[in-house]
């Protein structure tokens, strides 16, 4: 298994991170390596847009119909926008 060490790390970052481990009952180690581990769960973005390019295009959206239904509809029930 391979080690990481992360060097000069302010004092307030360093204890921001202790209290956070601590909160979740963690060590800092456990802590920091879900921290890891939960950001390499995540795409990247060039992978999200990867994606997003790849996907078939979906249906148009008539956005101005549908506020224009909500809109008349709003009035015709006497409700006042939020």
């Amino acid at each position: 298994m391979a080690n990481i060490q992360i060097k000069s790390v302010p004092d307030e970052t360093h204890e921001m991170l202790r209290k956070r481990a601590a909160e979740a009952d963690m060590t800092l180690r456990d802590y920091l390596l879900d921290l890891i581990r939960r950001d390499l769960a995540r795409p990247t973005r060039e992978e999200w847009f990867r994606r997003i390019r790849s996907r078939p295009p979906g249906a148009p959206v008539d956005v101005v119909g549908i506020l224009t239904e909500e809109r008349k509809r709003r009035d015709a029930s006497g409700a006042s926008p939020k």
